[in-house]
């Protein structure tokens, strides 16, 4: 009987940990708080749901950069016209920090976080210029079967009727 409570008191133990741990990663704290749901059960639980969330309130730092499309903003912790507190954004975990901060919560450190902004843009620049080289690409082609089809129009191998049609489904062009 004495082992099944004690099997039980563990078991609850687990069980608030784990929500414990779960409410504060939700509020935005990245702290191990498993343990104090493990040994006070229910009370860490509504320790956890009181506790302040921690996400900024200004919607300018609080969008992870991965989820916007202009990271040159981001990348600077400065102060400048376009960020003046200095501060920074993790693109790990999407936390804002202020600017004299060398790492962020997570273990993120800012060095890194610049570095990795860095890196998106760039990769967003060549994926920019690639998705250009490809619409010129399908250009060229259409030109070109269109060229195919002025030709066989010429020879009497079409109708003009034949043409345009062709042209208008190259050039998606609905009559």
């Amino acid at each position: 009987m004495v082992i099944i409570i004690i099997i039980g008191v563990i078991i609850n133990g687990i069980l608030c940990g784990l929500v414990t741990q779960t409410i504060i990663e939700e509020k935005g704290y990245y702290e191990n708080w498993f343990w104090y749901g493990l040994v006070f059960g229910e009370f860490a639980i509504l320790a956890a749901k009181v506790k302040e969330e921690k996400h900024a309130t200004s919607l300018e730092y609080t969008v992870p950069s991965y989820l916007t499309s202009d990271t040159s903003e981001l990348s600077s912790v400065s102060a400048s016209a376009s960020n003046p507190s200095g501060k920074w954004i993790c693109s790990k975990c999407g936390r804002t920090n202020q600017g004299y901060t060398g790492s962020c919560g997570c273990g993120m450190t800012k060095t890194e976080n610049e570095a990795i902004l860095k890196a998106e843009s760039a990769k967003e620049a060549k994926a920019a210029s690639v998705e250009e080289a490809l619409k010129e690409d399908k250009e060229i082609i259409t030109a070109h079967r269109i060229k195919a089809y002025k030709e066989l129009l010429d020879t009497g191998a079409i109708t003009q009727e034949e043409f345009d049609k062709k042209k208008a489904e190259l050039l998606d062009i609905s009559k």
